[in-house]
């Protein structure tokens, strides 16, 4: 559902890193000093009803390149489709944005090469704020 999460791979936080144009990276602790750096909200975008994901600290929304967009938002482009097996989660890509599923490299988002979720797409946790999992 809608709301305020964090998103985990490995125990490791989703993190915005500051920089204007870099993406978001997994960090190992959580950040006890600014907050809203690991905090994510999803929301459904209302056109494509499809997920949309964006960082509490400055609203900047994560493109279907798995980086910090630059351009004006744009639902066709930048949403997704979240999966859930066994507590774990699968995002791909829709729409104009293609269908790659989501996966990680060097302790970033990007771009898998599945076209379709499998098993082994099923890694990010999804965390609600409040919750110590």
């Amino acid at each position: 559902e809608e709301g305020r999460y964090y998103v985990k791979y490995k125990g490791k936080y989703l993190t915005n890193s500051k920089t204007e144009t870099a993406q978001p990276v997994f960090v190992a602790a959580a950040d006890t000093i600014n907050l809203q750096r690991q905090e994510w909200n999803l929301s459904i975008d209302p056109i494509t009803e499809r997920y949309k994901l964006t960082n509490a600290q400055d609203s900047r929304y994560v493109n279907e390149l798995c980086k910090f967009g630059t351009n004006k938002y744009d639902g066709g482009w930048n949403s997704y489709i979240i999966f859930k097996s066994n507590g774990k989660y699968a995002i791909q890509n829709a729409g104009s944005g293609g269908n790659k599923v989501w996966s990680v490299e060097n302790a970033a988002l990007k771009p898998g090469t599945n076209n379709k979720a499998t098993d082994t797409d099923f890694i990010f946790e999804i965390v609600p704020i409040g919750k110590t999992k």
